[in-house]
C-alpha cells in the first residue's frame, strides 16, 4: 500500500530569462496558477522563460531498503517539466499508471538513488508570457508534490 506525504508550503518560485534570475517569490503554495506579472525592462523583450520551484525537505523515518520511491506531480503542468532531487534529473516513469487512488492524473518520477537527511527538490518549467496591459504576464501552472513510498 502506497504512502504519499504531501510536500506543501513553503516554496519558492524564481522566473529566469536567458539564464539571469528577474523574479522572486519566497513563500508559494503548490499547486500554483497565480499569475505572475513583469514589467517591459525584466521581460527585455523575450516570451519564454524559466520558471523553477524549490523546496527542501527532510528524510522520512522507518524507510526500508526495499522501499520503492518517487515524486508524484499532479496536473495541470504548463510546458515543458524537469523535475531534479539533490541537483539530479530524474526521469519520468512511463511504465505506471497515471492515476491516484483518488484518480488524480500525475506524473511519477522515479527516485533510483537514497534520500539524504535534507533533500532539495528543484520542478522547472518552460513557460511562455503574453502581453498585457501592465507588462508581460506569465501563467504557470503547477499541481501537488507528494513523495510516494511504496513498501
Amino acid at each position: 500500500m502506497p504512502h504519499r506525504i504531501r510536500l506543501q508550503r513553503p516554496w519558492k518560485r524564481e522566473v529566469y530569462c536567458n539564464q539571469q534570475l528577474i523574479h522572486v517569490e519566497e513563500r508559494v503554495d503548490l499547486p500554483d496558477s497565480q499569475a505572475i506579472i513583469l514589467d517591459e525592462e525584466s521581460a527585455a523583450s523575450h516570451n519564454v522563460f524559466d520558471v523553477t520551484y524549490h523546496r527542501s525537505f527532510n528524510c522520512p523515518t522507518g524507510l526500508e531498503p526495499t522501499d520503492k520511491l518517487s515524486i508524484e506531480l499532479q496536473e495541470p503542468v504548463s510546458g515543458e517539466v524537469d523535475v531534479r532531487l539533490n541537483g539530479e534529473s530524474l526521469a519520468r516513469d512511463e511504465t505506471v499508471g497515471s492515476k491516484t487512488d483518488a484518480t488524480e492524473e500525475v506524473g511519477i518520477y522515479s527516485i533510483s538513488q537514497p534520500l539524504r537527511s535534507q533533500n532539495s527538490l528543484e520542478i522547472h518549467l518552460v513557460v511562455t508570457g503574453e502581453g498585457g496591459e501592465r507588462g508581460l504576464q506569465l501563467q504557470p501552472e503547477i499541481g501537488g508534490v507528494a513523495l510516494k513510498i511504496d513498501s
